[in-house]
């Protein structure tokens, strides 16, 4: 039914070239600049980076909504209700997560501009070669 044995690994399909090698620097220095203006930087993967910082502010939203007064009554685990915030407040979470990303845009802008096409290279590939949709 299938084409032919799989590959034993991915590097036998998605060989590492001089230009992914380079993708490192361009990765350290968009992190080294999160952690430069003071942000937490949890994981090196590629596929991670864009995410941390705004799951920053989804787990602040969280604490916040957790330790508010409405209850969590009839909600799955992990799921919570919005917290109400004093416009006042509101203002005030709303500037510092603009401005953590403006600061990611920033930071990441090199690395964006080489991750983002191997990405979409790599994607397509893995479909081609065992089926799917896109990643």
């Amino acid at each position: 039914m299938g084409a032919g044995p799989l590959p034993r690994t991915v590097g036998q399909v998605l060989p590492t070239s001089h230009m992914e090698r380079s993708h490192l620097g361009v990765r350290g220095r968009s992190i080294g600049g999160l952690k430069g203006k003071g942000y937490r930087v949890d994981s090196l993967k590629p596929s991670d980076i864009g995410t941390q910082v705004a799951h920053q502010f989804e787990e602040q939203l969280k604490r916040t909504a957790l330790s508010d007064d409405i209850p969590e009554k009839g909600m799955r685990d992990g799921e919570y209700f919005m917290p109400h915030l004093a416009p006042a407040m509101a203002r005030q979470y709303a500037t510092k997560e603009i401005k953590a990303a403006l600061d990611d845009l920033e930071c990441g802008r090199n690395f964006y501009a080489a991750y983002e096409p191997r990405n979409k290279e790599i994607s397509e590939r893995v479909t081609q070669l065992f089926g799917g949709g896109p990643l």
